[in-house]
């Protein structure tokens, strides 16, 4: 039997969402706490796309979804919806 190779839930970089919206939603989808998510809200700013949640692929996917429908960030005018997220094979070392 062959090991599941895990994959990576990675938030893309947009004009469209403020830290704060970046912030809620991680701590909110993902349990993560408020340190934890600034720093991630940092990285996607300053790298243009982190990765947020690991998993096999299915539940990756699954998570996928529920930050593309999370909804616009009020805050911004211009926001016209979720954050863009994407799956990809996690590279081993």
């Amino acid at each position: 039997m062959s090991a599941v190779a895990p994959w990576n839930l990675v938030l893309l970089d947009d004009d469209e969402h403020t830290y704060e919206y970046v912030i809620e939603m991680l701590s909110q989808l993902f349990g993560y706490d408020i340190e934890t998510a600034y720093q991630m809200a940092c990285e996607v700013d300053r790298m243009g796309e982190v990765v947020i949640y690991s998993a096999e692929r299915e539940i990756a996917e699954m998570e996928c979804r529920r930050v593309q429908s999370y909804g616009r960030d009020p805050r911004m005018h211009n926001s016209r919806g979720s954050m863009r997220a994407v799956v990809v094979p996690r590279v081993p070392f």
